[in-house]
């Protein structure tokens, strides 16, 4: 993981409706431990999969609103 950030890395899926919840844990503590933005994949791809509406995933994923600020805040800071 060192490698990856040093090489760019700066954020992690951590939320996803296909990780349970040991995987959550592990990606967040990866997430702080590296200092890298937790983000959320829900598998919305626009009409393709209209099941899937934008910030929700399958089953009870929802990815807070606030990944969106801290990744517009990873990009000032590093702009």
């Amino acid at each position: 993981m060192a490698e990856l950030v040093g090489n760019g890395l700066s954020g992690i899926e951590v939320f996803y409706s296909e990780h349970n919840r040991e995987q959550v844990e592990n990606y967040l503590n990866l997430a702080k431990e590296f200092k890298l933005v937790a983000t959320g994949g829900t598998d919305f791809h626009g009409d393709l999969n209209p099941a899937i509406k934008l910030g929700t995933g399958f089953g009870s994923l929802n990815v807070k609103d606030g990944i969106l600020a801290d990744m517009k805040a990873r990009l000032t800071n590093h702009a």
